[in-house]
């Protein structure tokens, strides 16, 4: 088994690879939405009552797929759940009225956040009691999202 603490991952793209799919899944969630006629927010807004139910009980149910395809050691059905979650996920950003440069926006103020944790050396340190972890440290600044709701505001 390869050591998951010490394992590092490099990704090359292949040039001139040719695909049905981009590469921006933002793009292929929110083309899959307009080829079904989805309604989604103009701006960003709180999703609520059965919109709000969905979307939650949705990414627990891909959630769940996953838990499931790893308890039958089903590869395959893994590798679907979490592309599924992903898919999910960036559908409930439109849902919500995130438009596509907003949440390139959005994620790199949490990048810029997350890159600033450090590393968890024992489970000790970890408020999920586990040296995978990776936690915040002293002083840590977590994301500020307000200028760029704002910026995007309808």
């Amino acid at each position: 088994m390869t050591n998951i603490h010490t394992r590092k991952i490099t990704y090359e793209p292949t040039i001139g690879a040719t695909s049905l799919m981009s590469t921006n899944h933002y793009q292929d969630i929110l083309d899959f939405h307009n080829k079904f006629g989805v309604p989604l927010a103009p701006t960003h807004t709180l999703l609520e009552g059965e919109a709000l139910e969905f979307r939650l009980n949705f990414l627990q149910e891909e959630l769940d797929e996953l838990r499931k395809a790893h308890d039958e050691g089903n590869l395959d059905d893994a590798v679907d759940a979490l592309i599924d979650l992903e898919v999910v996920l960036l559908g409930t950003a439109q849902f919500m009225g995130i438009s596509p440069e907003a949440y390139e926006e959005h994620w790199e103020e949490v990048h810029k956040a997350n890159m600033s944790k450090e590393r968890c050396t024992d489970a000790s340190q970890s408020k999920r009691g586990t040296a995978l972890d990776i936690r915040k440290p002293a002083g840590w600044e977590k994301p500020n999202h307000t200028p760029i709701i704002e910026k995007y505001a309808g």
